[in-house]
């Protein structure tokens, strides 16, 4: 009789082991799957998080565009539009820029290196003929631009002969275009002029009147001087600075 209770007692041991390794294993199974579920949550929680990241982000990068959009046709709105001359200039400058922008930087170095000098000179008798070679210089500088226009307008010339405008037009408009561009450096040299006193204001205003007309005389000698352009852009600004200098000194 005891024969047979040991074995069923190991028996029931052996059960007992297999039942707890069995819960354990069903422990694990479950705390296994609770991290999973667990770690599934968070992926999700954290991709939601980035989905209305990008989504706040698209809204925020989609209205400051609205807002730049809306600031410029308002801007548009207050400003009147730039007259069809000026933007055919500007377009034709704007693809010669790098000499166009040398040309006005050296024309602005050259008032600004005459104003020095004539500090240098304490503004004596020898500082208005030095601002009327700076004049001069300018002028030879600036001429380039003419060329630079000249040859836009031949590009375009069957576009503009269909445009119903007169002959002197584009002249007109490429003179005043220069000589606005001329301003800033005629402006430079007349504020230490007027400001000393170097001459009567009559004869600084006619001086800042025939700078501006030397300006618009240069594009005939550019269009028109061919091969012999920049040699006739010269004399035509040495003869207007001895002209010039004789008037003043009387």
């Amino acid at each position: 009789m005891v024969e047979h209770v040991v074995p069923v007692a190991v028996l029931d041991g052996r059960m007992q082991s297999l039942e707890g390794d069995a819960g354990g294993c069903r422990d694990q199974l479950v705390a296994g799957r609770v991290a999973v579920a667990g770690g599934i949550g968070v992926g999700r929680a954290a991709e939601a998080r980035a989905r209305n990241g990008r989504d706040w982000t698209t809204g925020s990068s989609i209205a400051a565009r609205y807002a730049l959009r809306k600031a410029a046709s308002k801007r548009r709105r207050l400003l009147p539009p730039p007259p069809p001359p000026l933007l055919i200039q500007g377009k034709a400058l704007a693809a010669h820029s790098t000499s166009v922008a040398l040309r006005i930087g050296a024309a602005i170095s050259l008032a600004i290196g005459a104003d020095v000098l004539v500090d240098v000179f304490s503004y004596d008798s020898r500082s208005l003929p030095t601002i009327i070679t700076a004049l001069a210089g300018i002028a030879i500088l600036l001429s380039g631009v003419y060329r630079i226009l000249a040859a836009a307008h031949r590009t375009m010339a069957h576009y503009l002969r269909t445009l119903p405008v007169r002959p002197a037009y584009w002249p007109v408009r490429d003179m005043a275009l220069v000589a606005g561009v001329g301003a800033l450096p005629l402006l430079l040299l007349s504020i230490p002029a007027a400001t000393h006193r170097l001459a009567a204001s009559a004869t600084l205003l006619g001086l800042a009147g025939a700078d501006l007309a030397l300006l618009a005389a240069m594009r005939f000698q550019v269009t028109h001087g061919g091969r012999h352009a920049v040699l006739l852009t010269v004399a035509l600004a040495g003869l207007w600075s001895t002209a010039a200098m004789a008037a003043i000194a009387r």
